[in-house]
């Protein structure tokens, strides 16, 4: 089958799937033993028997071509400690993409569950539902990132609010681009160049348009993550918002600041043009549409940079990092962000 999430994505038919990529980042456990519940469609991709540590795995599920469902259902994974050789726990992930998305949303719940329970209908029930606060972190798809915080280890994910859902990806932005559908949107290619600092906690605002490919929940130091942003389907609209991640510092385990970038492609290119700005600013600064205000409007450029999108690049001078960024200025938008240790400036201390 196709390695990667998009390409898996690219081969359905149908309009309501989910595609889920599994990329095991611990050092000593490996996720086995998948197990599946379906409440509506069925398995289309199995899930790789064995996600071992460092691997990165794609499974998928789709609907029923016979009916009007979705793909709804749940998907576990024990945890085995390859020291130990024992399982004490069972990873859980629940996905929902309903068939009527003028009544639902997509929705997406993690968490880590006793080794000994069950992938059923009793666990996807209190995953979708949240009856257990705390157990599972929980949440309509809207590509902002879910944490769950266990014991032993840490679960992160994102998911895209289009009815073709993925539950995260890592691609080149230029094949990503190729696949987004709609004459509006932007792929969007982040690459971590620093040595001690993760991106985590991803979070998104749009002013309009619809989340297509969601960002990874963790850019790791010396790598690069994708995702993408389009049009609404079922509106003439562009594909504008922010999207931030928090900037985690590996040797204080903390974060210390957040990473934002502001983007717009707009419908009309009669009246506007592709926009974009980056910058950094106090950690905890919430992504809503007074940060996309402040970014795309402010004539202040105090936390941030921004300019008219040509194909130039544009660069925020940090504390501790800079951020470097270019776009398209086309339609079908492609940006590109860098983080980078302080290689081209000196260290300063940063007001906020």
């Amino acid at each position: 089958m196709p390695e990667t999430a998009e390409a898996v994505s690219a081969t359905f038919n149908t309009n309501r799937n989910c595609t889920v990529e599994i990329t095991n980042v611990s050092s000593i456990y490996c996720l086995i033993n998948p197990k599946v519940f379906m409440s509506s469609g069925f398995s289309f991709h199995p899930p790789q028997p064995t996600v071992r540590p460092s691997m990165t795995e794609v499974c998928s599920f789709d609907k029923d071509d016979n009916s009007a469902t979705g793909a709804v259902g749940l998907l576990t994974y024990d945890l085995f400690h390859m020291r130990d050789r024992t399982c004490r726990e069972r990873a859980a992930v629940m996905f929902s993409v309903p068939f009527d998305h003028n009544i639902y949303k997509n929705k997406l719940a993690v968490g880590m569950v006793e080794a000994a329970r069950a992938c059923d209908e009793k666990l996807y029930e209190e995953m979708y539902g949240g009856k257990k606060p705390g157990a599972f972190a929980c949440a309509d798809a809207d590509g902002s990132g879910l944490h769950h915080a266990a014991a032993h280890v840490e679960l992160r994910a994102t998911m895209s609010t289009v009815g073709k859902a993925i539950v995260k990806m890592t691609e080149s932005a230029e094949a990503v681009a190729a696949n987004v559908t709609g004459n509006r949107n932007v792929t969007m290619e982040i690459t971590n160049l620093t040595s001690k600092y993760c991106l985590i906690n991803p979070r998104v605002f749009l002013e309009s348009g619809e989340v297509f490919n969601p960002p990874q929940p963790t850019v790791r130091p010396l790598k690069t993550e994708v995702c993408a942003f389009s049009k609404s389907s079922t509106k003439a609209t562009g594909s504008v918002g922010v999207l931030t991640y928090d900037l985690f510092e590996r040797d204080s385990k903390d974060f210390i600041e957040t990473v934002a970038v502001m983007f717009s492609v707009p419908r009309d290119y009669n009246l506007y043009k592709n926009w974009f700005a980056v910058g950094i600013y106090e950690k905890g600064r919430a992504c809503d549409e007074a940060l996309y205000k402040e970014m795309y409007y402010d004539k202040n450029q105090h936390h941030f940079v921004r300019e008219e999108a040509r194909g130039s690049g544009i660069n925020f001078v940090g504390s501790y990092l800079d951020v470097k960024a270019s776009m398209s200025p086309m339609g079908r938008a492609i940006m590109k962000v860098e983080v980078w240790d302080k290689l081209f400036t000196p260290t300063m201390n940063q007001s906020y």
